[in-house]
């Protein structure tokens, strides 16, 4: 029974191992970062367009000082001030999501590690002794259910679809 488990340990490790590094890693990441890029862009332009408004105010309440417009220097002011206010929401905003783009690349660090982890785990298995071979196997093998003939049914922790499918999914 060991043996068999070995060789389906040796299969799954060498599948992963195997497997494009950007298959796994830089699609799911590019996305993410590409939508929060788009998302800083938007906000950018935003405060852009809340500056020009402020602008605008400003420079209608040296008319109202001259006589030439018909607001009032109270209309102008409240307007000034809800414009600063969405302005400084903005900015929250926009801080908020340069702080999404350093996490997301933090976390990008994170699972080349995680993946660098593995794939070392997928070398270093088949050179280890019999001992190490089933501390490790503890850790990868979910279950190990054996039927008639030695038939058996391995369980893995996850599989390698699912360990492709987290990082390419989103």
């Amino acid at each position: 029974l060991d043996g068999i488990v070995d060789q389906v340990v040796r299969k799954q490790l060498e599948r992963i191992r195997t497997a494009p590094n950007s298959e796994l890693i830089s699609i799911q990441h590019q996305k993410a970062l590409d939508y929060a890029a788009a998302r800083l862009k938007l906000v950018k332009a935003q405060i852009a367009e809340k500056q020009r408004e402020i602008a605008d105010y400003k420079a209608e309440a040296i008319r109202v000082i001259r006589g030439e417009s018909k607001f009032s220097a109270e209309l102008l002011n409240t307007l000034i001030e809800q414009a600063k206010e969405e302005e400084s929401k903005l900015a929250v905003s926009y801080e908020e999501v340069q702080a999404e783009i350093a996490e997301l690349s933090r976390g990008m660090e994170k699972e080349q590690e995680e993946y660098d982890r593995l794939i070392s785990w997928a070398e270093i298995y088949s050179v280890c002794p019999f001992e190490t071979k089933k501390m490790f196997i503890s850790q990868f093998v979910k279950s190990v259910r054996v039927y008639r003939d030695y038939e058996l049914e391995i369980e893995f922790n996850v599989s390698f679809e699912e360990f492709r499918d987290l990082r390419v999914r989103e």
